[in-house]
């Protein structure tokens, strides 16, 4: 869950943002997505704010390949994602929030290598795009960390790049990954 503050400017800017954050989730149709603008009348602190709840953030069967260690990789890197979302969503010390990114980084990493590896050695016929894919990821999660550092987080930049790294890797793993697996069953087979 996210929540886009009514900040100075009222109804306006509150619906401004809410359909800016609504075309940015429009380009990712397999992220479903309920927004809805909190009661002014309720008594808590969050009255007034605009709560957006993402689904598919998480590892499901649906994204299983088959190969064992790539699914527990998989599962820890949403593990990790979705912890570096939340801590940026709290607002966390920099150092917590980086501390989370090191870790989606490191999981990341370990498990580019060791996928890429296997596929090189089975000579997988998509080797190229999924280490194209790689390099995109490695990328964002640079372009994450320069963003960090220089302390310019937002409310809708943290909505912005879970929409696109989260739906980004699990397209990734739907159509790449889970290919690798059944090439990979299909060469056992033989």
């Amino acid at each position: 869950m996210y929540m886009v503050t009514n900040e100075k400017g009222g109804e306006r800017k509150k619906d401004i943002e809410l359909k800016r954050i609504e075309e940015n989730i429009k380009q990712h149709k397999d992220m479903k997505v309920k927004t809805t603008i909190l009661d002014e009348n309720e008594n808590d602190n969050n009255s007034g704010e605009i709560v957006i709840f993402f689904d598919n953030t998480n590892w499901d069967k649906s994204l299983s390949t088959g190969i064992d260690n790539l699914d527990k990789q998989h599962k820890e890197i949403f593990k990790y994602a979705n912890k570096l979302f939340y801590d940026m969503e709290q607002e966390e010390e920099k150092k917590e929030i980086i501390k989370s990114l090191d870790l989606l980084e490191e999981s990341l990493l370990k498990h580019f290598i060791e996928e890429e590896s296997i596929q090189k050695q089975n000579q997988y016929h998509n080797y190229g795009l999924v280490h194209k894919e790689h390099e995109e990821f490695k990328n964002q999660i640079n372009d994450l960390r320069r963003v960090i550092e220089k302390d310019e987080l937002s409310t809708t930049f943290v909505v912005e790049i879970q929409q696109e790294m989260l739906t980004s890797y699990r397209r990734h793993v739907i159509n790449l990954d889970k290919d690798f697996g059944e090439f990979l069953m299909r060469k056992i087979r033989k």
